[in-house]
């Protein structure tokens, strides 16, 4: 009797066993096929929104050559030199038959005005003139340098206002805010200018001191001991 209740216990086991192994084959089929509905609507949703972003490029592109087509080419204005003002790019404007421009070395700035007027060559630099303001010969011939280049002795008025830096960037502001309005004035006389770098604006500068060193390059002196 007690072998026969061991065995029928046995059997009773192996049985349950048998039906929780099938419970979890079918859950885990379940979930694979749950998960593969999920990646296939997830792909589908992927496609749609990326159509649609297509769809919406293709309309724009469409849209934009269409506008493209619709605009007219517009003729440039000429130069003429009956007009009160007039820019002349990034070298300077004339305004009411008068060129200004602007001139930089260094730190320093120069704002330049000059028109024709009949008499003697004069240049004023702050409510001075050009003699008094730059006392070294060196700056003076500096600034007077354009008018000498293209022989011009009388027949301008110059006005400048120069500030920042040292005589020596001062005048070479000068010069370079001289020559521009001279350019701006007279095609020929750009062309002159030009050829001779009198329009080129100099762009050398004080290199900046280095930390650790005394200047920007110099060291201090090496000693062995």
């Amino acid at each position: 009797m007690v072998a026969k209740k061991s065995e029928t216990k046995k059997t009773t086991a192996g049985s349950k066993k048998v039906v929780s192994e099938k419970k979890t084959t079918t859950k885990k089929v379940a979930e694979k096929v749950a998960i593969k509905k999920l990646s296939s609507e997830v792909s589908k949703a992927k496609n749609e929104i990326i159509k649609e972003k297509k769809d919406q490029e293709n309309k724009k592109e469409q849209v934009e050559g269409k506008e493209v087509k619709s605009v007219k080419k517009v003729a440039l204005p000429k130069f003429n030199s009956n007009e009160k003002t007039q820019n002349v790019g990034k070298i300077g404007e004339v305004k009411h038959g008068v060129a200004y421009a602007t001139g930089r070395r260094k730190r320093a700035i120069a704002k330049v005005s000059c028109k024709e007027k009949s008499g003697k060559l004069s240049i004023s630099v702050n409510n001075l003139d050009y003699k008094q303001f730059f006392t070294k010969l060196l700056h003076q011939d500096i600034v007077i340098a354009p008018f000498a280049l293209l022989g011009i002795k009388t027949g301008y008025v110059v006005n400048a206002e120069v500030f920042g830096g040292g005589k020596s960037g001062q005048a070479d502001a000068l010069k370079l805010g001289l020559s521009r309005c001279l350019s701006v004035l007279s095609e020929e006389y750009a062309q002159v200018l030009r050829k001779n770098s009198f329009l080129t604006r100099d762009n050398r500068k004080v290199e900046p001191k280095k930390a650790g060193l005394k200047k920007a390059r110099k060291k201090e002196q090496f000693s062995k001991r």
